[in-house]
């Protein structure tokens, strides 16, 4: 049985606290929600920080919405959503069907259940298909820190696992 590295662990209850933490403790810190990418990659020791940081309670980064800026619309979906509600969402599957397509294969019910678009993105997990659709789909990703937040386009954002 593989068994990951002993871990220090945080729990954020809110965007600004959870920011501070990664600041507070520095690159050796890792976020985790579903932690479906993460905790396999800490079990085979690819991943090895020094916290992980819990995000479950930041449920306004949950959701899905259409946003209109200057006569376009675009679609947002926040990091804390979970596969589960973008393979329910109606007005994705309207707009954006491939992303339905690519939710249909992630993994399984559980992971599809309680792992997050935002985990998907930053672990950039090979057996899920998110980063590919994200970068075909020339999604944009917004990042944010205590300074301030940047728009990167999802075809930059990831450069592997």
């Amino acid at each position: 049985m593989q068994t990951p590295a002993p871990v220090d662990y945080a729990r954020a209850h809110s965007v600004e606290e959870a920011l501070e933490m990664l600041e507070r403790y520095g690159p050796e810190s890792r976020l985790i929600a579903g932690g479906h990418s993460l905790i396999p990659m800490m079990r085979l020791r690819i991943a090895q920080p020094e916290r992980v940081i819990d995000i479950n309670d930041l449920t306004d980064l949950d959701y899905i919405r259409s946003v209109g800026e200057n006569g376009t619309s675009h679609l947002a979906i926040g990091a804390m959503t979970r596969h589960r509600s973008v393979l329910s969402s109606e007005l994705i599957g309207e707009l954006y069907p491939i992303l339905h397509d690519a939710e249909k294969v992630i993994a399984d019910p559980i992971v599809r259940n309680r792992g997050t678009v935002g985990g998907s993105l930053c672990q950039a997990d090979p057996a899920e298909d998110l980063s590919a659709v994200a970068a075909a789909l020339r999604a944009e990703l917004v990042l944010q820190s205590r300074t301030g937040s940047r728009v990167v386009p999802a075809r930059e954002f990831t450069d592997g696992p």
